[in-house]
């Protein structure tokens, strides 16, 4: 005699069944990690404190002002052939912003109801 009723799992337990399935395989690893050269893989005492003071060494030789000056001098070269009209745009823009703040104020006087 069945009474027709399905024993359904409940969702909680798939859930946590499947969150401990993953947190098991995220934990394991199927390859040792190579070590790097000269390094056991633990931490090694020194039994010292680190010396801060000692002024850090370029990796490359720096640039000296004059090369600094020519590279920026060239940059400068570069964007004036890219926009010609550096200063007719110049004065565009200013007359965009004169235009933006007149627009403002009427926009303002319009809200304010004068």
């Amino acid at each position: 005699m069945t009474s027709g009723k399905r024993r359904r799992l409940f969702p909680g337990r798939v859930a946590a069944a499947l969150a401990g399935t993953l947190i098991v395989a995220a934990c394991s690893t199927t390859e040792d990690v190579a070590e790097a050269p000269g390094r056991s893989g633990q931490p090694v005492s020194t039994d010292s404190y680190p010396n801060l003071n000692i002024p850090p060494k370029a990796a490359t030789s720096q640039l000296t002002q004059e090369e600094t000056q020519a590279k920026l001098a060239h940059l400068t070269a570069l964007q004036h052939r890219q926009d010609p009209g550096s200063a007719a745009s110049a004065e565009a823009a200013r007359k965009r912003l004169k235009l933006a703040a007149d627009e403002q104020e009427e926009t303002l006087k319009i809200i304010e109801g004068q």
